[in-house]
C-alpha cells in the first residue's frame, strides 16, 4: 500500500514537516542548491532555483542526514564516489550537528530527552 502524502490526522511537527519537503527528493536539490547548483531536472539542468527561507532552515537536517547516512549506509556506499561534506568556509573543517538544550547549552542524549505535543507529554518508551 503506497504513503499517503498528508497527515492530517496527527498534531506532530515532524508529519507536517514531511507534508511540507514533499518528495524524497527535495533534500537532494536543497543539498545541491546549498553546494551552488541553481538548475534541476530529471535529466540536466532546467530553469534556476534559489533557495528560500525555508530551504535554508533545512541545513540541519541536511547536516543531520549526512552524518546519519555516513554511519548507518550501506558498507562501500561512497566507494569510486567523492563522500559529500559541509565544510566551514573559516577553517575548513567540517561541520557536524549536535543536540543541545536551547536553554543552558548542554549537549543531551537519548536518556535526557522527553517528546511532548499539544496533547500532552508522550509517554517515554
Amino acid at each position: 500500500m503506497p504513503l499517503g502524502k498528508t497527515y492530517k490526522d496527527q498534531s506532530c511537527p515532524i508529519a507536517r514537516s514531511l507534508e511540507l519537503i514533499g518528495e524524497r527528493w527535495t533534500l537532494l536539490i536543497v543539498r545541491d542548491a546549498l553546494g551552488g547548483l541553481s538548475r534541476f531536472d530529471r535529466d540536466g539542468p532546467r530553469g534556476g532555483y534559489r533557495l528560500t527561507r525555508k530551504g535554508l532552515d533545512l541545513v540541519p537536517v541536511i547536516l543531520a542526514v549526512l552524518q546519519w547516512g555516513r554511519t548507518h549506509g550501506p558498507d562501500g556506499d561512497t566507494a569510486g564516489r567523492h563522500a559529500a561534506s559541509i565544510v566551514h568556509t573559516r577553517c575548513e573543517h567540517e561541520v557536524h550537528t549536535r543536540p543541545h538544550c536551547t536553554q543552558c547549552g548542554d549537549p543531551v542524549t537519548l536518556a535526557d530527552l522527553r517528546i511532548t505535543s499539544d496533547d500532552g507529554p508522550a509517554p517515554r518508551p
